[in-house]
């Protein structure tokens, strides 16, 4: 089973508050897969209007917040627009999501061999395709940060 952190019931912003302060929320989900699976390389995987909302918040000193020392190695994230920023979280439809996983446990699987199929058609003589799938069987190792509010 995935393991969680919540933004709250539904969904917050980033804030420079707390104990943690704004990247506290990716600090748990880091801390939640070094316990799962000890070290290794993690990855923060998420859409980039959180990746930019992270990375334009500033302190009540109106400095730059920099990543804690533990997600400092990993920011930027990477980013992908299949993290979608229109999740539901309680009220807010309007949430999104990160993934913090180790990427060396993710392992791509060949569905359906490669197909060749000879067409007729005068403009495209030939069609090849491969069809994939990704496999998770570590995801009690990986942690989704969920309900992020994009500004």
């Amino acid at each position: 089973m995935l393991q969680t952190v919540s933004m709250g019931a539904n969904g917050a912003a980033p804030s420079t508050s707390g104990t943690r302060g704004q990247f506290g929320p990716f600090s748990q989900a880091i801390e939640k897969c070094r316990m799962a699976n000890g070290l290794g390389p993690l990855a923060i995987l998420t859409n980039p209007a959180v990746a930019g909302t992270f990375s334009t918040g500033l302190s009540t000193l109106n400095t730059y917040v920099e990543p804690s020392s533990d997600v400092a190695p990993y920011w930027p994230p990477r980013q992908s627009t299949c993290f979608v920023n229109t999740e539901t979280q309680g009220t807010s439809t309007s949430a999104s999501s990160a993934l913090v996983i180790n990427p060396s446990r993710v392992i791509l699987a060949l569905r359906q061999g490669l197909v060749i199929s000879v067409l007729d058609q005068r403009y495209m003589s030939m069609l090849a395709y491969v069809r994939h799938g990704w496999l998770f069987p570590y995801a009690a190792q990986a942690c989704r940060v969920e309900g992020i509010l994009t500004s």
